[in-house]
């Protein structure tokens, strides 16, 4: 059994439950090395050692015997790496240390592809000492985080400065289950890639509204919003309502799906090439504890009544506006309410004005596949009821 070591000190200014603690090494060391290099042993195979390599790419490993061949290295990418966590043997007398990394890699076709979950722990049993080991291997996911922050393209000074997540859930968004999700999916992610966050559940409509119109959001890294698209537009609304709305607007944002309409999440992943319909949860939970920021369009929107109101998705007036408002009353059935009020709609008299600046305007629909997040583009779609209703019956089935 292990115990994690988060909570273990080495020196006197410095734990293990941050980042924060690269003064060991230099990043300019690292850089013009590029490498770290060490031999460990792999856990639950104690008869051989591993040779481990770290540089700005690869982490690589192989076996050091007299069996060795070419197949038998193992390279794992530093983009897919989601996180790491030093650990010990719950027997206080044992001194080795544990490097527990997390990594997510694709596998499939291109059709099939979808992300994996590969665990690898090396035992670091250098040192005499349990201190001598903790320090070998702090070096070492150190080492491994700098890497990450740098291949995502972060700035080497914000290695030094941990902050939070704020964590918005919608209890009742769609078929009211995103509070499930984060239980049992998003935690157990967040806890193996040492992600800290503070956790807020809205218990009633514009819930997140009020709140990021006045929360101090400084020691805040990002805001994560688990729910639909609806809960984005409460927190970006929320805070375009602040006296320093330009620097909060400027916070990221990530979005973790638990609702009936997932626009956001999918046309993110779109962007960075993910694999969104194999598991849209697992996707974009990485996208979150692993983030590529990227600018986003907001669509700011005059009403006739003098509101000022932000979209960051779409401008509807018609037949989908209807589709959208209406079907509320069959949120629990999640987006098949859009498909059953659709057909409704489309065997009356409509007309359909829909302005959108995603590709995706639900979890699947790829409504407008030349859009981008930060082109300045509105991609209109104007429909008249005297198309033939098969003919738009088809097309709606195929939006839904």
């Amino acid at each position: 059994m292990f115990l994690p070591l988060n909570s273990y000190t080495h020196n006197s200014d410095g734990s293990f439950g941050t980042i924060s603690y690269l003064g060991i090494i230099g990043y300019e060391i690292f850089i013009m090395n590029c490498i770290i290099e060490n031999d460990f042993y792999m856990y639950k195979n104690n008869y051989f050692k591993y040779n481990v390599k770290l540089d700005l790419d690869w982490l690589t490993y192989r076996p050091i015997n007299d069996f060795e061949t070419e197949n038998s290295e193992v390279k794992i990418s530093i983009r897919e790496i989601a996180g790491c966590s030093l650990m010990r043997s719950s027997k206080n007398e044992k001194k080795e240390v544990f490097l527990k990394i997390c990594s997510y890699f694709l596998d499939g076709s291109d059709s099939k592809k979808k992300r994996r979950r590969k665990v690898t722990i090396f035992e670091i049993s250098y040192d005499r000492s349990f201190e001598g080991n903790l320090q070998l291997a702090n070096k070492w996911r150190s080492l491994i985080y700098f890497a990450m922050y740098l291949t995502r393209g972060s700035s080497p000074a914000l290695f030094k400065v941990k902050k939070n997540l704020l964590i918005f859930i919608n209890p009742k968004s769609g078929p009211g289950i995103a509070l499930k999700i984060f239980e049992e999916r998003v935690k157990p992610m967040l806890s193996e890639t040492e992600v800290e966050y503070d956790l807020c559940v809205t218990n009633h409509a514009n819930h997140a509204f009020e709140i990021v119109q006045h929360k101090d959001l400084k020691t805040y890294a990002g805001i994560i919003s688990i729910a639909g698209d609806g809960l984005i537009f409460e927190i970006l609304n929320g805070l375009n309502q602040r006296s320093d709305r330009e620097e909060a607007l400027s916070i990221p944002i990530g979005v973790i799906p638990g609702g009936s309409g997932n626009a956001l999440a999918n046309s993110i992943s779109r962007l960075i090439n993910e694999p969104y319909l194999s598991n849209p949860v697992l996707v974009s939970t990485l996208n979150v504890v692993n983030p590529v920021a990227s600018p986003l369009d907001l669509i700011h929107i005059q009403t006739f009544k003098g509101n000022e109101l932000i979209s960051f998705l779409s401008i509807g007036l018609g037949i989908l506006a209807d589709i959208d408002i209406d079907s509320e009353k069959l949120r629990a059935i999640g987006e098949t309410r859009f498909t059953l009020y659709g057909i409704a709609k489309i065997l009356r008299n409509f007309i359909s004005i829909y302005a959108t600046n995603m590709p995706y305007i639900n979890s699947s629909n790829l409504f407008s596949p030349k859009s981008k997040l930060d082109d300045g583009v509105l991609w209109l779609c104007y429909v008249k009821d005297n198309y033939s209703r098969p003919f738009w019956l088809k097309k709606y089935l195929y939006i839904s």
